[in-house]
């Protein structure tokens, strides 16, 4: 997940992520938010994340966002 480094982590009896980008001047992105169910890495949540990401970046290319 290159580029992304916020990450939002809310703890409750359940914890919750959400992936966010706020590298742009006008607007925060949230690229995904999930219940965390396993420990380590969700490989589904990362790759729905990296999707994300890379759509993200070609519309703001296009300015389409």
């Amino acid at each position: 997940m290159t580029g992304i480094e916020n990450k939002l982590t809310v703890r409750d009896k359940d914890s919750y992520r959400v992936v966010y980008v706020a590298q742009y001047k006008d607007k925060i992105f949230v690229l995904h938010a999930f219940k965390k169910k396993v420990d380590g890495v969700d490989k589904t949540s990362v790759k729905t994340i990296e999707q994300r990401w890379k759509q993200l970046k070609a519309d703001r290319k296009a300015n389409r966002v």
